[in-house]
């Protein structure tokens, strides 16, 4: 792939990763919008996953149901995003990729025009939030466009300016969002505040999806291909999304023992990712009911963890050598864990930063 090739997809990510995540600092106080309004489905869902004997062990007040709701209201995001790659994939083998990235755009806007107009109600908030977790699946058609058009010997680092991008995208876009719409970080205006980051998100995708259709090429081999036929990519992707077959890695390698440890790692990581983004979702609440934060807090939190994210990908991990993964592994768990606990204990602000 050519340097300016890679250079728009980069820009196009970057653009992509800022939109999604303008709205994360602000989401505590989109949830207490919710606790506090007139809504036929919020209180329901409230009762449902708030009961007597929950609350009186975890809840205090309704900022922490708001927490609750909120965990899973980001897992129906998830798991839209967990169907919707597979199949994105297999329309992208079939059709290309470029057609694919079009129409995942093009639910991307949709989404948060539905946020900007209905998005004070929790329905249509959900929905919205649903329809991005699907137009999520273009990271990873993005990333196989950039496979098809590296060599061997060039993937390795164009595989890494995708992760740069995605990483310089999170770290951009709750600042940009705390800089843009510092005005509207009273409760009152909250309603407001949901439009203007609906507004602003659909706008930079739009802006993304005319750089897609105009400046970033389809590859090459994937014109001359000849479509699938539609039982075998839908097929392909149902197996994808079986949840017998997540962690089946028989025959990937030649000795079965490596096989059987992949299957263990496969384990220990999707523990690992579990806890890892229960609690950093968890987190914008925490530092909302503990510390008081408000939604410019929870922007700095973020460009702050960007930062220090950044340093350790790009400065310190790739100075390690080759061959003690494992050992580094185990390591960072460990300090992983301790810091964990350090999160439940601290009382303070600075103490907890």
């Amino acid at each position: 792939m050519d340097k300016r090739s890679l250079l728009w997809i980069f820009i196009y990510l970057v653009v992509d990763i800022m939109a999604f995540s303008m709205v994360l600092p602000w989401l505590p106080s989109i949830f207490e919008l919710f606790s506090g309004g007139k809504d036929i489905l919020h209180p329901r869902s409230e009762r449902l996953f708030t009961k007597p004997g929950y609350r009186s062990a975890v809840l205090d007040d309704s900022r922490w149901n708001s927490g609750v709701l909120g965990g899973i209201h980001t897992s129906v995001f998830s798991f839209a995003q967990f169907v919707a790659c597979p199949f994105a994939g297999a329309f992208s083998d079939a059709y290309g990729r470029k057609p694919v990235l079009i129409f995942l755009q093009v639910v991307s806007v949709l989404s948060y025009l539905l946020s900007a107009v209905y998005g004070s109600r929790f329905v249509w908030f959900t929905l919205s939030r649903m329809l991005c977790g699907v137009s999520r699946a273009n990271i990873a058609v993005l990333s196989a466009l950039v496979g098809d058009q590296s060599e061997s010997v060039t993937r390795t680092r164009a595989m890494a300016v995708v992760g740069a991008a995605y990483s310089v995208g999170f770290t951009v876009g709750p600042i940009v969002s705390v800089l843009c719409l510092k005005r509207l970080t009273d409760e009152s205006v909250v309603s407001r505040l949901i439009f203007s980051l609906g507004m602003c998100a659909a706008v930079l995708n739009t802006l993304n999806m005319l750089m897609l259709y105009w400046i970033i090429s389809e590859p090459l081999i994937k014109k001359d291909k000849k479509p699938i036929l539609p039982y075998s990519f839908f097929h392909e992707a149902i197996r994808l999304v079986d949840p017998r077959k997540l962690f089946c890695f028989r025959g990937m390698c030649s000795n079965p023992k490596s096989d059987n440890r992949l299957w263990q790692w496969s384990f220990a990581w999707f523990g690992y990712l579990m806890i890892f983004s229960g609690l950093e979702f968890s987190l914008l609440f925490l530092t909302r009911t503990r510390f008081g934060y408000t939604g410019r807090d929870q922007g700095y939190m973020f460009f702050f963890m960007g930062i220090l994210m950044i340093i350790v990908q790009g400065g310190l991990i790739r100075r390690f050598q080759a061959g003690n993964e494992t050992r580094l592994c185990s390591l960072e768990w460990l300090k992983v864990l301790s810091r964990y606990f350090r999160t439940n204990v601290q009382c303070g602000a600075i103490p907890f930063g």
